[in-house]
C-alpha cells in the first residue's frame, strides 16, 4: 500500500489546535445546553473544543494515530465516519446525559 498522509486527520487536529489557542473560540464553539436550539452550530463545533492542553494533546494524538490507520484504507469512508459521528454524538449527549451542561471549561490549562 502506498504511503498516504492522513490529511483529514491532520486538518481536524490543526483545527482543534487553532480553536484551543484563539482567545474566546472555545467558549463560542463548545456545547452549551443553555444555548439550546438557538445556537445549533455548537452541536458540531463542540468536537473541536477541549478541557485543557493535556486533553487536546491526547485527543488529537489519538485522532491522528487512528485516522492514519483508517485513511490508509479509505479517506472517503473515514470522512463519512467522522461526519456521522460528529452529527450523532452531541444529540446523544443532549438526550441521554442531561447532567452535561457544557463540554469544555473555558480557560482551564
Amino acid at each position: 500500500m502506498p504511503f498516504r498522509l492522513p490529511l483529514l486527520s491532520l486538518a481536524l487536529g490543526a483545527l482543534a489546535g487553532a480553536v484551543h489557542v484563539i482567545p474566546g473560540a472555545p467558549g463560542l464553539l463548545q456545547y452549551d445546553r443553555a444555548a439550546g436550539s438557538s445556537e445549533v452550530w455548537r452541536w458540531l463545533t463542540a468536537h473541536l473544543t477541549h478541557f485543557g492542553t493535556n486533553h487536546l494533546v491526547w485527543d488529537v494524538g489519538a485522532l491522528i494515530a487512528l485516522g492514519w490507520a483508517c485513511e490508509r484504507e479509505s479517506r472517503a469512508r473515514t470522512a463519512l465516519a467522522v461526519a456521522l459521528s460528529a452529527c450523532a454524538i452531541t444529540p446523544a449527549v443532549a438526550l441521554w446525559q442531561p447532567q452535561v451542561l457544557l463540554t469544555v471549561t473555558v480557560g482551564t490549562f
